[in-house]
């Protein structure tokens, strides 16, 4: 998924878009906002309902490229100090949904978990991954060179998160501040 964050302009699909796979990934706009998120893992916020939500996600793990076996939708927005992410994450069955609270940085594949991944040069060299579980638990590391063999989990930025589990699934809401990660200076900006 591609985050593009130029405000509310329209996006063109340009050909740096495009994978080595041939696919073009979905778009997803950012948009700006100048009212207060509060970061409590309830998308009440204004800004939630303006944005545009991205809902084609696909599995990377069982199955790498097929459908998700949930729905997923995500939002984007930004102010001058930070990234915002709202996501609702369906679950046909919220009996199933992990509530085990492990330590920072464990990575457990036993938990339920949501992932943003920043390539934000669009380079396929340096990332920046946020993760969080249902219970709250977080996750963070750097990656190089788009594998999993390049994963620093030693990387502790400062950044905010919040979860809730309801009769729907569950959501999580974070805080990314720009000072935690490293992005071109330019005015509009294309992240992967």
């Amino acid at each position: 998924m591609a985050i593009q964050v130029v405000g509310a302009q329209e996006v063109q699909t340009d050909s740096n878009l495009i994978h080595s796979n041939g696919r073009v990934p979905p778009a997803v706009v950012a948009v700006r906002t100048r009212d207060d998120i509060r970061i409590d893992g309830v998308l009440d916020e204004p800004v939630w309902s303006l944005a545009t939500p991205a809902t084609e996600f696909r599995r990377d793990e069982p199955s790498d490229g097929k459908p998700a076996t949930e729905s997923t939708t995500v939002y984007l927005a930004f102010d001058d100090n930070a990234l915002y992410v709202g996501a609702r994450l369906y679950a046909s069955d919220t009996a199933q949904i992990s509530r085990r609270l492990d330590r920072r940085d464990s990575f457990a594949t036993s938990n339920d978990r949501f992932f943003v991944i920043l390539d934000a040069h669009h380079d396929h060299r340096t990332s920046f991954a946020f993760g969080v579980t249902p219970a709250g638990e977080r996750s963070d590391a750097t990656t190089s060179n788009d594998t999993r063999m390049g994963v620093d989990p030693t990387w502790n930025p400062v950044w905010e998160t919040e979860t809730t589990i309801d009769s729907l699934g569950w959501i999580a809401e974070m805080r990314i501040p720009f000072s935690q990660i490293r992005f071109s200076t330019s005015g509009e900006q294309v992240w992967g």
